[in-house]
Protein backbone atom coordinates (compact mmCIF):
# COMPACT_ATOMS: atom_id res chain seq x y z
CA UNK A 1 0.00 0.00 0.00
CA UNK A 2 1.27 3.48 -0.87
CA UNK A 3 2.40 5.64 2.01
CA UNK A 4 -0.13 8.34 1.15
CA UNK A 5 -3.08 6.01 0.54
CA UNK A 6 -4.67 6.77 3.90
CA UNK A 7 -4.80 10.51 3.14
CA UNK A 8 -5.68 10.31 -0.55
CA UNK A 9 -9.44 9.87 -0.11
CA UNK A 10 -9.83 12.71 2.43
CA UNK A 11 -7.92 15.05 0.11
CA UNK A 12 -10.04 14.02 -2.88
CA UNK A 13 -13.21 14.55 -0.84
CA UNK A 14 -12.02 17.98 0.31
CA UNK A 15 -11.24 19.06 -3.25
CA UNK A 16 -14.58 17.71 -4.48
CA UNK A 17 -16.45 19.71 -1.86
CA UNK A 18 -14.42 22.85 -2.57
CA UNK A 19 -15.12 22.61 -6.31
CA UNK A 20 -18.77 21.68 -6.21
CA UNK A 21 -19.99 23.44 -3.10
CA UNK A 22 -19.84 26.88 -4.73
CA UNK A 23 -20.28 26.25 -8.44
CA UNK A 24 -24.02 25.73 -9.00
CA UNK A 25 -24.52 28.72 -11.30
CA UNK A 26 -21.56 30.34 -13.00
CA UNK A 27 -20.77 33.88 -13.97
CA UNK A 28 -19.59 34.32 -17.53
CA UNK A 29 -16.95 36.60 -19.03
CA UNK A 30 -16.37 37.50 -22.65
CA UNK A 31 -13.27 39.58 -23.39
CA UNK A 32 -11.60 41.06 -26.42
CA UNK A 33 -8.12 42.25 -25.43
CA UNK A 34 -5.94 44.08 -27.96
CA UNK A 35 -2.27 44.73 -27.19
CA UNK A 36 -0.75 48.11 -28.01
CA UNK A 37 2.94 47.24 -27.99
CA UNK A 38 4.10 50.86 -28.05
CA UNK A 39 2.28 51.84 -24.84
CA UNK A 40 2.30 48.33 -23.30
CA UNK A 41 -1.45 48.64 -22.90
CA UNK A 42 -4.35 46.28 -23.46
CA UNK A 43 -7.57 47.77 -24.81
CA UNK A 44 -10.32 45.58 -23.38
CA UNK A 45 -14.00 45.18 -24.13
CA UNK A 46 -15.62 42.93 -21.56
CA UNK A 47 -19.11 41.51 -21.24
CA UNK A 48 -19.91 40.13 -17.78
CA UNK A 49 -23.00 38.14 -16.87
CA UNK A 50 -23.16 38.13 -13.08
CA UNK A 51 -25.28 35.41 -11.46
CA UNK A 52 -26.68 36.27 -8.04
CA UNK A 53 -26.19 32.97 -6.24
CA UNK A 54 -26.88 34.46 -2.82
CA UNK A 55 -30.14 34.78 -0.88
CA UNK A 56 -29.95 38.57 -0.94
CA UNK A 57 -31.07 41.16 -3.45
CA UNK A 58 -28.05 43.13 -4.62
CA UNK A 59 -27.96 46.81 -5.46
CA UNK A 60 -24.29 46.84 -6.44
CA UNK A 61 -21.50 44.45 -7.40
CA UNK A 62 -17.81 44.58 -6.51
CA UNK A 63 -15.12 43.63 -9.02
CA UNK A 64 -11.42 42.96 -8.49
CA UNK A 65 -9.27 45.36 -10.51
CA UNK A 66 -5.82 44.25 -9.39
CA UNK A 67 -4.14 45.79 -12.44
CA UNK A 68 -4.76 49.19 -10.84
CA UNK A 69 -2.73 48.24 -7.76
CA UNK A 70 0.37 49.66 -9.50
CA UNK A 71 -1.19 53.06 -10.22
CA UNK A 72 0.40 55.17 -7.48
CA UNK A 73 2.00 55.19 -4.04
CA UNK A 74 -1.38 55.19 -2.24
CA UNK A 75 -2.62 51.75 -3.27
CA UNK A 76 -2.69 48.82 -0.86
CA UNK A 77 0.15 47.19 -2.81
CA UNK A 78 2.36 50.29 -2.60
CA UNK A 79 1.69 50.61 1.13
CA UNK A 80 2.63 46.97 1.72
CA UNK A 81 5.86 47.44 -0.21
CA UNK A 82 6.57 50.49 1.93
CA UNK A 83 6.07 48.43 5.09
CA UNK A 84 8.67 46.00 3.74
CA UNK A 85 11.05 48.89 2.92
CA UNK A 86 10.67 48.29 -0.82
CA UNK A 87 10.70 51.69 -2.49
CA UNK A 88 10.62 50.57 -6.14
CA UNK A 89 6.94 51.32 -6.73
CA UNK A 90 7.13 54.62 -4.85
CA UNK A 91 10.07 55.84 -6.90
CA UNK A 92 8.95 54.36 -10.23
CA UNK A 93 8.61 56.43 -13.37
CA UNK A 94 5.10 56.91 -14.73
CA UNK A 95 5.79 54.65 -17.70
CA UNK A 96 6.80 51.84 -15.32
CA UNK A 97 3.56 51.95 -13.35
CA UNK A 98 0.41 50.09 -14.28
CA UNK A 99 -3.18 51.26 -14.09
CA UNK A 100 -6.73 50.80 -15.31
CA UNK A 101 -8.66 53.48 -17.18
CA UNK A 102 -12.39 52.74 -17.46
CA UNK A 103 -14.06 54.58 -20.35
CA UNK A 104 -17.55 53.04 -20.36
CA UNK A 105 -19.77 50.98 -18.05
CA UNK A 106 -23.32 50.17 -19.18
CA UNK A 107 -26.04 47.58 -18.52
CA UNK A 108 -27.84 45.41 -21.09
CA UNK A 109 -30.13 48.35 -21.93
CA UNK A 110 -27.03 50.44 -22.65
CA UNK A 111 -27.81 52.67 -19.71
CA UNK A 112 -24.75 54.03 -17.94
CA UNK A 113 -23.75 52.57 -14.59
CA UNK A 114 -22.14 54.58 -11.80
CA UNK A 115 -18.97 53.16 -10.33
CA UNK A 116 -16.28 54.07 -7.82
CA UNK A 117 -13.07 52.66 -6.39
CA UNK A 118 -12.90 51.18 -2.91
CA UNK A 119 -10.18 52.72 -0.66
CA UNK A 120 -7.46 50.27 -1.79
CA UNK A 121 -7.87 51.51 -5.39
CA UNK A 122 -7.95 47.99 -6.85
CA UNK A 123 -11.59 47.05 -6.18
CA UNK A 124 -14.44 48.64 -8.13
CA UNK A 125 -18.00 49.06 -6.88
CA UNK A 126 -20.54 49.18 -9.72
CA UNK A 127 -24.01 50.40 -8.80
CA UNK A 128 -26.82 48.62 -10.64
CA UNK A 129 -29.69 50.56 -12.20
CA UNK A 130 -32.13 47.94 -10.95
CA UNK A 131 -31.95 45.62 -7.90
CA UNK A 132 -30.73 42.11 -8.68
CA UNK A 133 -32.88 39.45 -6.94
CA UNK A 134 -31.57 36.00 -5.95
CA UNK A 135 -31.15 33.52 -8.83
CA UNK A 136 -31.29 36.33 -11.37
CA UNK A 137 -28.47 37.67 -13.52
CA UNK A 138 -27.22 41.07 -14.62
CA UNK A 139 -25.31 41.79 -17.82
CA UNK A 140 -22.67 44.51 -17.72
CA UNK A 141 -20.51 45.86 -20.55
CA UNK A 142 -17.22 47.52 -19.59
CA UNK A 143 -14.68 49.16 -21.89
CA UNK A 144 -11.30 49.95 -20.36
CA UNK A 145 -7.54 50.12 -20.86
CA UNK A 146 -5.02 48.20 -18.76
CA UNK A 147 -1.55 49.74 -18.75
CA UNK A 148 0.84 46.95 -17.75
CA UNK A 149 3.47 47.65 -15.09
CA UNK A 150 7.13 46.78 -15.32
CA UNK A 151 7.75 43.23 -14.13
CA UNK A 152 10.41 44.46 -11.68
CA UNK A 153 7.79 44.98 -8.96
CA UNK A 154 6.06 41.58 -8.81
CA UNK A 155 7.20 39.74 -12.02
CA UNK A 156 3.79 40.53 -13.57
CA UNK A 157 3.52 42.94 -16.49
CA UNK A 158 6.07 43.58 -19.23
CA UNK A 159 9.76 42.67 -19.21
CA UNK A 160 12.74 44.09 -21.08
CA UNK A 161 12.75 41.19 -23.58
CA UNK A 162 9.43 42.03 -25.30
CA UNK A 163 7.55 39.57 -23.09
CA UNK A 164 4.36 39.97 -21.05
CA UNK A 165 3.09 38.06 -18.02
CA UNK A 166 -0.65 38.57 -17.55
CA UNK A 167 -2.09 37.44 -14.23
CA UNK A 168 -5.06 38.99 -12.40
CA UNK A 169 -5.13 41.47 -15.27
CA UNK A 170 -8.83 41.88 -16.08
CA UNK A 171 -11.94 42.59 -14.01
CA UNK A 172 -13.30 39.62 -12.06
CA UNK A 173 -16.28 39.48 -9.65
CA UNK A 174 -15.50 39.54 -5.96
CA UNK A 175 -17.04 36.78 -3.85
CA UNK A 176 -20.35 37.41 -2.09
CA UNK A 177 -21.75 34.79 0.31
CA UNK A 178 -23.88 37.02 2.50
CA UNK A 179 -20.99 39.45 2.79
CA UNK A 180 -18.51 40.78 0.28
CA UNK A 181 -14.96 39.43 0.50
CA UNK A 182 -12.86 42.35 -0.70
CA UNK A 183 -9.13 41.69 -0.80
CA UNK A 184 -6.67 44.16 -2.25
CA UNK A 185 -3.63 43.10 -4.21
CA UNK A 186 -0.74 42.78 -1.74
CA UNK A 187 1.45 40.51 -3.87
CA UNK A 188 0.29 37.45 -1.91
CA UNK A 189 -0.97 35.38 -4.87
CA UNK A 190 -4.45 35.25 -3.35
CA UNK A 191 -7.01 36.77 -5.72
CA UNK A 192 -10.44 35.73 -4.43
CA UNK A 193 -12.94 35.47 -7.25
CA UNK A 194 -15.82 33.23 -8.21
CA UNK A 195 -15.37 30.55 -10.83
CA UNK A 196 -16.67 31.58 -14.25
CA UNK A 197 -16.98 30.50 -17.83
CA UNK A 198 -14.59 32.81 -19.65
CA UNK A 199 -13.71 33.32 -23.30
CA UNK A 200 -10.84 35.58 -24.35
CA UNK A 201 -10.01 36.87 -27.80
CA UNK A 202 -6.38 37.95 -27.56
CA UNK A 203 -5.20 40.25 -30.36
CA UNK A 204 -1.41 40.58 -30.54
CA UNK A 205 1.32 40.99 -33.20
CA UNK A 206 1.89 37.84 -35.26
CA UNK A 207 5.55 37.57 -34.17
CA UNK A 208 4.57 36.85 -30.54
CA UNK A 209 3.66 33.51 -28.95
CA UNK A 210 1.05 33.12 -26.20
CA UNK A 211 0.26 30.30 -23.78
CA UNK A 212 -2.41 30.17 -21.08
CA UNK A 213 -3.88 28.09 -18.29
CA UNK A 214 -7.06 28.33 -20.39
CA UNK A 215 -7.59 26.03 -23.37
CA UNK A 216 -6.63 27.45 -26.76
CA UNK A 217 -9.56 27.02 -29.16
CA UNK A 218 -7.73 28.28 -32.22
CA UNK A 219 -6.16 31.28 -33.93
CA UNK A 220 -6.22 33.21 -37.17
CA UNK A 221 -4.02 35.85 -38.75
CA UNK A 222 -4.89 39.14 -40.42
CA UNK A 223 -1.80 40.76 -41.89
CA UNK A 224 0.72 41.20 -39.10
CA UNK A 225 -1.89 40.71 -36.37
CA UNK A 226 -3.09 37.42 -34.89
CA UNK A 227 -6.29 36.59 -33.02
CA UNK A 228 -5.93 33.82 -30.43
CA UNK A 229 -9.02 32.38 -28.73
CA UNK A 230 -8.84 30.97 -25.20
CA UNK A 231 -11.61 29.41 -23.13
CA UNK A 232 -11.86 28.56 -19.45
CA UNK A 233 -14.86 26.54 -18.25
CA UNK A 234 -15.65 26.75 -14.54
CA UNK A 235 -12.26 28.36 -13.85
CA UNK A 236 -10.99 31.38 -12.00
CA UNK A 237 -8.84 34.09 -13.54
CA UNK A 238 -7.05 33.47 -16.83
CA UNK A 239 -3.26 33.60 -16.90
CA UNK A 240 -1.45 34.37 -20.17
CA UNK A 241 2.28 34.46 -20.92
CA UNK A 242 3.35 36.20 -24.14
CA UNK A 243 6.88 35.96 -25.51
CA UNK A 244 8.75 36.67 -28.77
CA UNK A 245 9.88 33.03 -28.98
CA UNK A 246 8.12 29.73 -28.45
CA UNK A 247 9.52 28.44 -25.16
CA UNK A 248 6.69 26.32 -23.75
CA UNK A 249 6.60 22.61 -24.49
CA UNK A 250 3.41 20.55 -24.55
CA UNK A 251 3.55 17.26 -22.64
CA UNK A 252 0.62 14.89 -23.14
CA UNK A 253 0.77 12.36 -20.31
CA UNK A 254 -1.80 9.60 -19.71
CA UNK A 255 -3.20 11.65 -16.82
CA UNK A 256 -3.03 15.30 -17.93
CA UNK A 257 -1.83 17.69 -20.64
CA UNK A 258 0.87 20.05 -19.37
CA UNK A 259 2.41 23.17 -20.90
CA UNK A 260 5.73 24.07 -19.29
CA UNK A 261 8.95 25.98 -19.79
CA UNK A 262 10.64 24.51 -16.70
CA UNK A 263 13.96 22.95 -17.60
CA UNK A 264 17.40 22.17 -16.29
CA UNK A 265 20.56 22.85 -18.30
CA UNK A 266 22.13 19.60 -17.04
CA UNK A 267 19.03 17.44 -17.47
CA UNK A 268 18.25 16.36 -21.03
CA UNK A 269 14.87 16.62 -22.75
CA UNK A 270 14.07 12.88 -22.72
CA UNK A 271 14.87 12.57 -19.03
CA UNK A 272 12.78 15.68 -18.31
CA UNK A 273 9.84 14.09 -20.14
CA UNK A 274 10.15 10.93 -18.05
CA UNK A 275 10.24 12.99 -14.86
CA UNK A 276 7.19 15.01 -15.91
CA UNK A 277 5.30 11.76 -16.54
CA UNK A 278 6.28 10.53 -13.08
CA UNK A 279 5.09 13.74 -11.42
CA UNK A 280 1.83 13.75 -13.40
CA UNK A 281 1.13 10.16 -12.40
CA UNK A 282 1.84 10.91 -8.74
CA UNK A 283 -0.48 13.93 -8.72
CA UNK A 284 -3.26 11.94 -10.39
CA UNK A 285 -2.93 9.05 -7.92
CA UNK A 286 -3.21 11.41 -4.95
CA UNK A 287 -5.50 14.19 -6.19
CA UNK A 288 -7.49 12.57 -8.98
CA UNK A 289 -8.43 13.99 -12.38
CA UNK A 290 -7.62 17.57 -13.27
CA UNK A 291 -11.00 19.03 -14.31
CA UNK A 292 -9.64 21.32 -17.04
CA UNK A 293 -8.07 20.85 -20.47
CA UNK A 294 -4.50 21.61 -19.45
CA UNK A 295 -2.20 22.59 -16.62
CA UNK A 296 0.23 25.50 -16.98
CA UNK A 297 3.54 25.01 -15.14
CA UNK A 298 5.81 28.01 -15.66
CA UNK A 299 9.24 29.15 -14.56
CA UNK A 300 7.68 32.48 -13.64
CA UNK A 301 5.29 30.81 -11.21
CA UNK A 302 8.12 28.78 -9.71
CA UNK A 303 10.25 31.88 -9.20
CA UNK A 304 7.39 33.48 -7.25
CA UNK A 305 7.45 30.57 -4.78
CA UNK A 306 10.76 28.70 -5.14
CA UNK A 307 11.81 25.59 -3.28
CA UNK A 308 14.56 26.92 -1.07
CA UNK A 309 17.53 24.63 -0.56
CA UNK A 310 17.12 22.74 -3.84
CA UNK A 311 18.82 24.96 -6.40
CA UNK A 312 19.61 28.30 -4.80
CA UNK A 313 23.23 27.29 -4.26
CA UNK A 314 25.84 27.64 -7.02
CA UNK A 315 25.82 24.59 -9.32
CA UNK A 316 29.29 23.37 -8.25
CA UNK A 317 28.19 22.88 -4.62
CA UNK A 318 24.55 21.86 -5.05
CA UNK A 319 24.07 18.79 -2.89
CA UNK A 320 21.28 17.11 -4.89
CA UNK A 321 21.23 15.19 -8.16
CA UNK A 322 19.79 16.93 -11.23
CA UNK A 323 16.85 14.53 -11.49
CA UNK A 324 15.83 15.11 -7.89
CA UNK A 325 16.19 18.89 -8.25
CA UNK A 326 14.11 19.02 -11.44
CA UNK A 327 11.34 16.75 -10.15
CA UNK A 328 10.96 18.62 -6.87
CA UNK A 329 10.92 21.96 -8.69
CA UNK A 330 8.35 20.71 -11.18
CA UNK A 331 6.26 18.97 -8.52
CA UNK A 332 5.94 22.07 -6.34
CA UNK A 333 4.97 24.33 -9.25
CA UNK A 334 2.52 21.80 -10.69
CA UNK A 335 0.89 21.18 -7.30
CA UNK A 336 0.55 24.92 -6.71
CA UNK A 337 -1.20 25.37 -10.06
CA UNK A 338 -3.35 22.25 -9.64
CA UNK A 339 -4.56 23.19 -6.16
CA UNK A 340 -5.26 26.83 -7.05
CA UNK A 341 -7.37 25.72 -10.02
CA UNK A 342 -9.37 23.08 -8.15
CA UNK A 343 -9.88 24.19 -4.56
CA UNK A 344 -12.37 26.97 -3.89
CA UNK A 345 -11.20 28.31 -0.55
CA UNK A 346 -10.68 31.79 0.83
CA UNK A 347 -7.03 32.15 -0.27
CA UNK A 348 -6.16 34.83 2.28
CA UNK A 349 -7.69 33.24 5.37
CA UNK A 350 -7.46 29.55 4.50
CA UNK A 351 -4.12 29.36 2.72
CA UNK A 352 -2.85 27.08 5.47
CA UNK A 353 -5.11 24.32 4.08
CA UNK A 354 -3.59 24.38 0.60
CA UNK A 355 -0.07 24.80 2.01
CA UNK A 356 -0.58 21.76 4.25
CA UNK A 357 -1.76 19.61 1.34
CA UNK A 358 1.12 20.77 -0.87
CA UNK A 359 3.78 20.15 1.77
CA UNK A 360 2.37 16.74 2.69
CA UNK A 361 2.29 15.60 -0.92
CA UNK A 362 5.84 16.78 -1.51
CA UNK A 363 7.04 14.84 1.53
CA UNK A 364 5.12 11.83 0.26
CA UNK A 365 6.78 12.10 -3.17
CA UNK A 366 10.24 11.99 -1.59
CA UNK A 367 9.23 9.04 0.59
CA UNK A 368 7.91 7.14 -2.42
CA UNK A 369 10.54 7.85 -5.07
CA UNK A 370 13.60 8.89 -3.03
CA UNK A 371 13.32 6.98 0.26
CA UNK A 372 17.10 7.04 0.79
CA UNK A 373 17.53 10.75 0.02
CA UNK A 374 19.49 12.44 2.80
CA UNK A 375 18.96 16.03 3.91
CA UNK A 376 22.47 17.02 2.85
CA UNK A 377 22.34 15.12 -0.44
CA UNK A 378 25.76 14.50 -2.00
CA UNK A 379 27.44 16.57 0.71
CA UNK A 380 26.64 13.88 3.27
CA UNK A 381 29.34 11.69 1.66
CA UNK A 382 32.05 14.24 2.46
CA UNK A 383 33.87 13.20 5.64
CA UNK A 384 33.41 15.70 8.43
CA UNK A 385 30.85 17.86 6.55
CA UNK A 386 27.82 16.64 8.47
CA UNK A 387 29.65 17.11 11.77
CA UNK A 388 30.68 20.61 10.68
CA UNK A 389 27.12 21.60 9.70
CA UNK A 390 25.34 19.78 12.52
CA UNK A 391 27.75 19.76 15.50
CA UNK A 392 26.61 17.72 18.46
Amino acid sequence: MKKLEYIRKPILLLIFLCINGLSIAQHSNKLTATLDVESKTFNIQQEIIYENNSKDTLGFIYFNDWANAYANKNTALAKRFSEEFKKGLHLAKDEERGNTKITSTVDDNYQGLDWEYAPGRDIIKINLNHPLPPKESAKIFITYKVKLPSDKFTTYGYDNRAGYYLKDWYLTPAVYDGEWHLYSNKNLEDLYTDMANTSIELIIPQNLFAVSNFHELGKNQEGDIQHIYFQGINQKSGEIIIRPSKQFVKHVTPEITIFTDLQSTKYDEISSGISINRVAKYIYENLGDFPHKQLLVSELDYNKDPLYGINQLPSFIRPYEEQFQFEMKFLKTALNSFIKETMFLDPRNEKWVTDAILNYLMIGFVQEYYPDQKLLGKLSSIWGYEIFIWPK
